[in-house]
């Protein structure tokens, strides 16, 4: 155990595990909506949906072992042997921040890739938008960057809401894409 971290894959609650397990179930849709995209004429669609492929198995694999709780032990740690442990808030701000601007300019590169593309892959970037919204409020409230107590339902929803977005879009899109006999 480091810190007050102890990898969940012990003592996984349901929740954990449905969630676990909706990642990946959408995985596997979308890597099916890879191997049917259209290499020809759609290759941008079959990278982007590989992408989703290893991002959703990332975000299990997340859930399982709570890297998050890891990162954040490992990071209090290094803030009360570096002598900093007063100021970490600071850290935790430019850390949010950070990380909100990497997904915005990901999200903004990625949207670049989406012209021309079948309107279910728009679909599952919304729920990738609702899945790093997620993720942004969760860091927030983990680093208790002033939102209230009951965005927890919210905040799961959101995250629950774009799993489902990603495999539904990504069955909608493999059934579209597979060729008619």
């Amino acid at each position: 155990m480091i810190g007050g971290w102890q990898h969940s894959i012990s003592h996984p609650g349901i929740a954990d595990l449905i969630t676990v397990s909706a990642y990946f179930v959408a995985a596997v849709f979308t890597a099916l909506a890879a191997a049917h995209a259209p290499s020809s004429t759609r290759p941008q669609e079959r990278s982007l949906w590989r992408a989703g492929t290893f991002a959703l198995v990332a975000l299990a694999l997340n859930e399982l072992l709570d890297l998050q709780t890891l990162l954040i032990s490992v990071g209090r740690a290094e803030a009360k042997s570096g002598g900093w442990y007063d100021q970490r808030h600071n850290v935790e701000y430019v850390f949010a921040i950070v990380l909100g601007a990497a997904l915005l300019a990901a999200g903004a590169s990625i949207v670049r890739r989406l012209k021309h593309t079948h309107s279910t892959v728009w679909v599952a970037f919304g729920g990738f938008v609702s899945i790093a919204l997620f993720a942004m409020l969760r860091a927030s409230t983990i680093l208790h960057l002033g939102l209230g107590n009951g965005i927890t339902t919210i905040i799961a929803n959101l995250e629950n809401i774009g799993i489902f977005m990603v495999g539904a879009a990504a069955a909608i899109y493999t059934e579209a894409a597979a060729p008619t006999e």
